[in-house]
């Protein structure tokens, strides 16, 4: 994956999250950032501030609006990054929302936002 040099690696890791909101609105936030590492199996940090890399991800928002019909979408976006220390932050907000609207039927709207590291010159994604 990728074509970066030997001894660079990066993975997405989720900080910071927490559950927010009651039974009807539950929500959960966090943050997401990319980490480097000079191993694949990701147990010894690396700075790569000195290595002039660019992250590269795409991030996916998926929607669900539940009304008389039913209507679900989804947005794909690309997206990249400076990396820089051994860390970047790439996102901090709503990972997962439910809004019931009536609880005994069962409708709600929802929202959620997954993130994918992609492959770039410079490192390996894990």
């Amino acid at each position: 994956m990728g074509n970066g040099p030997a001894g660079v690696f990066a993975k997405l890791v989720t900080r910071n999250s927490y559950n927010n909101g009651d039974a009807y609105n539950p929500t959960t936030y966090g943050e997401v950032w990319i980490d480097f590492f000079s191993d694949a199996a990701a147990t010894q940090v690396l700075d790569v501030t000195t290595l002039n890399l660019t992250g590269n991800y795409q991030y996916t928002e998926l929607y669900h609006y539940d009304t008389k019909t039913p209507q679900d979408s989804q947005t794909v976006t690309p997206a990249s990054v400076a990396a820089t220390g051994t860390k970047v932050k790439i996102y901090e907000g709503v990972l997962d929302q439910m809004n019931f609207i009536d609880w005994l039927a069962g409708t709600y709207n929802s929202y959620t936002i997954n993130f994918k590291l992609q492959g770039g010159s410079g490192y390996y994604p894990l």
